[in-house]
């Protein structure tokens, strides 16, 4: 049987040379997200606490996936689809 932390060792090669590393995607996503969550006109009356659950998080992964694209190989385009499938599903719903 194979251990928890080989399984991950193995994960992590895989997916190293098409995300980038870890904490290189890390530091873009969060500066993303910290971008989104602070709007730069104090009068601004749109906060990101208003949007709405699934607005937040659709906005999160695709932070996500756009550090992946820019700190790992931006041709693996699941990035691009899961992108595109988290705004339809935002979409369909309003």
């Amino acid at each position: 049987m194979t251990s928890d932390k080989t399984v991950v060792e193995q994960i992590t090669a895989q997916r190293g040379p098409v995300y980038g590393p870890f904490l290189h995607n890390a530091i873009v996503a969060q500066n993303i997200k910290a971008a989104m969550r602070n709007v730069p006109d104090p009068d601004n009356d749109r906060r990101w606490e208003d949007l709405p659950p699934d607005v937040r998080e659709m906005l999160d992964l695709i932070a996500l996936k756009i550090s992946r694209i820019v700190t790992g190989d931006h041709s693996y385009i699941d990035n691009y689809d899961d992108i595109g499938g988290y705004a339809k599903i935002v979409a369909d719903r309003i």
